[in-house]
């Protein structure tokens, strides 16, 4: 083998060693980006809120958002936006209550403000004020609505009669219900069979079929 054949062997295996020696830099760079917390000044934390959430202040931070924000975070904040694959490290679900309650408005403000890979920095490119409005946008994805709140009281209220009208029941007709584990002996046909006749005192012989309730003594 001729000593120029030998140089572009050796020189091809460098450049492949540092090519390999490369992309595990962008990879290691990449994790690291991706789990580096967001060093924010602790004055800025501090920060609060100065724009009251009105409907015309959530309108005009609503059309930022979908314009500045929604290709990546997603319309509904769930960080599912259209662009959202294409980054790394994936945009943040907006949606999630535990991660927004964590930080305060100034740290939100903070990061839409300046920004980070692949987030761009905002500063320059939209007023304070409408910062301050994003804020107050990105707060409510985490944030129940009153259509929400209202189902779930509905809910619980519904919940709270059944119970009642089920505990009424069983009180009227002398069931006593106990532990799974203290359960013995067969359906007693003289409880069930004002209510179910002849088909619960039938099957309530069959030694296999175990005890639902006791009636009181």
């Amino acid at each position: 083998m001729s000593t120029v054949v030998q140089l572009n062997l050796k020189t091809r295996k460098i450049l492949f060693a540092l090519l390999l020696a490369l992309i595990c830099l962008v990879l290691v760079y990449a994790a690291f980006q991706r789990d580096r917390p967001w060093i924010v000044p602790e004055e800025v934390k501090k920060l609060k809120n100065p724009i009251v959430p009105t409907e015309s202040t959530l309108k005009a931070a609503r059309g930022i958002y979908m314009e500045e924000c929604a290709q990546c975070h997603g319309e509904h904040g769930k960080g599912d936006g259209p662009k959202a694959m294409m980054h790394s490290p994936a945009p943040a679900d907006l949606t999630d209550a535990r991660q927004m309650n964590s930080v305060t408005d100034g740290e939100i403000f903070y990061q839409i403000s300046e920004g980070r890979k692949p987030m761009p920095s905002f500063k320059k490119r939209l007023t304070e004020d409408q910062r301050w409005g994003l804020v107050l946008f990105v707060r409510s994805f985490s944030q129940p609505t009153a259509a929400t709140d209202k189902k779930l009281t509905t809910a619980k209220i519904q919940l709270s009669r059944r119970r009642i009208k089920y505990s009424a029941l069983t009180q009227h007709r002398g069931f006593q219900f106990i532990p799974k584990k203290k359960r013995a002996g067969n359906l007693r046909p003289a409880l069930c069979a004002p209510c179910l006749g002849p088909f619960v005192a039938a099957f309530s012989s069959t030694p296999s079929l175990p005890s639902l309730a006791t009636a009181r003594p």
